[in-house]
């Protein structure tokens, strides 16, 4: 068969898209819930550390735990949760992420124990990295490619709501009712994602022709369209069909063509993860109080999470307007202004409560200086500055 034969029907209405946007709200919420995850420690590890009438009892290393195993679980959910979703499905990866998910928030609330904090920030990094390589790969296999730009830009600013919500809700609540409140986004996940179809692009890879077909057909809307977008799933599974081995996919590794975007592509990634972006998150309460200036640190917390999720709403309309690499270059330059200026504050701070033994004439005159200035709110606006570069620029852009 041709595939010149086979032609998308391309029609005016939108209503068939319904179902699409109905399948793209649910799903992106497992986004939010890892937003949640993400600024949980925020207001968790103050309260712990202040809370002397605690039986958890911890130290500067254990909060530093508390941190950062969630990545380390999202590490190993992502690499595991992509062989889980070629195997078994991605609907099936999502169900059985939201059961880990809401296992590791049940685990933190019940904890009377630090290991079963830690446990549980395993747990729901494991699910959470299981979402990132699931939802995305799900999100492109369903939608039409009108709304997949808009869908692709989505889980970004879900992962920002779910980091703000959590602020609010660490605000007013203690950690462990916050993390009984958290327990049930995955839930509302799991239950969505139940009486949502497989992705017909994995059913046609696995053969399973007439249950792609009538997944086509509730996503599309349409009948004879998703006739036709799965014959040319078919054409193209036929077409590939024993031209593809592993040798020839590493030998493509060895191509400039390949290796040029996928370098840029790491490069973006590595500066993206490595620009202090999750240490502001994990610690940005810590941060402020460290800071000791008059406004509430819980306040400052949120207007951060605020700022974030409103710099990413607006860069899903900037990109549209702006060349990426002008944006990247912009985000960049205001995100190493933003944090040298905070660095320099908290540098000169620690100058004024006492002589280290170490200043320069020239250092001591400049505390001198700063010393006669009211500059509390120097680490909220410069904070506030860096979250809003991030968002707009190498926050969103590589994805």
């Amino acid at each position: 068969m041709r595939k010149e034969q086979i032609p998308l029907i391309e029609r005016a209405d939108y209503l068939h898209h319904r179902n699409q946007v109905l399948t793209v709200a649910g799903v992106t919420l497992s986004l939010f819930a890892t937003g949640n995850i993400l600024g949980y420690s925020s207001f968790t590890i103050p309260e712990l550390m202040n809370d002397t009438d605690s039986p958890i009892k911890v130290t500067h290393d254990d909060v530093s735990w508390i941190a950062s195993l969630v990545t380390i679980g999202c590490i190993l959910g992502a690499l595991f949760g992509g062989i889980f979703s070629d195997c078994f499905g991605r609907k099936k990866t999502i169900i059985f992420a939201s059961i880990v998910f809401c296992s590791g928030w049940i685990c933190i609330a019940r904890a009377d124990t630090l290991e079963k904090i830690l446990i549980g920030r395993v747990l729901t990094g494991l699910a959470s990295g299981s979402y990132s390589s699931a939802v995305q790969v799900y999100l492109c296999e369903v939608t039409s490619p009108s709304i997949r730009g808009v869908s692709g830009a989505l889980p970004t600013l879900m992962v920002s709501l779910g980091i703000l919500c959590i602020y609010c809700i660490g605000s007013i609540s203690e950690w462990q009712t916050a993390a009984y409140v958290c327990s049930f986004f995955p839930i509302f996940v799991l239950v969505y994602t139940l009486c949502l179809p497989e992705s017909p692009v994995w059913l046609i890879a696995k053969g399973r022709q007439p249950e792609a077909l009538r997944s086509l057909a509730w996503l599309r809307n349409d009948r004879e369209e998703a006739e036709q977008e799965c014959m040319r799933l078919q054409y193209l599974k036929e077409r590939l069909q024993g031209k593809i081995s592993l040798r020839k996919s590493c030998s493509r590794f060895t191509e400039l063509s390949v290796l040029k975007p996928l370098g840029i592509g790491i490069a973006m990634f590595f500066f993206q993860q490595f620009s202090g972006i999750y240490p502001i998150i994990f610690y940005a309460t810590l941060i402020f109080n460290y800071a000791n200036n008059w406004l509430n640190d819980s306040l400052q917390t949120i207007a951060l999470g605020f700022i974030r999720a409103f710099a990413t709403f607006v860069a899903l309309f900037l990109v549209k307007f702006f060349p990426r690499k002008t944006l990247l270059i912009v985000s960049g330059l205001m995100m190493s202004f933003s944090t040298g200026i905070l660095g320099g504050y908290f540098y000169l701070r620690e100058e004024m409560a006492g002589d280290t033994g170490n200043s320069t004439e020239f250092s001591k005159q400049i505390v001198v200086e700063l010393n006669s200035q009211s500059l509390e709110w120097v680490p909220l606006a410069c904070l506030l500055l860096y979250i809003a570069s991030f968002s707009f620029g190498i926050g969103v852009i590589p994805w």
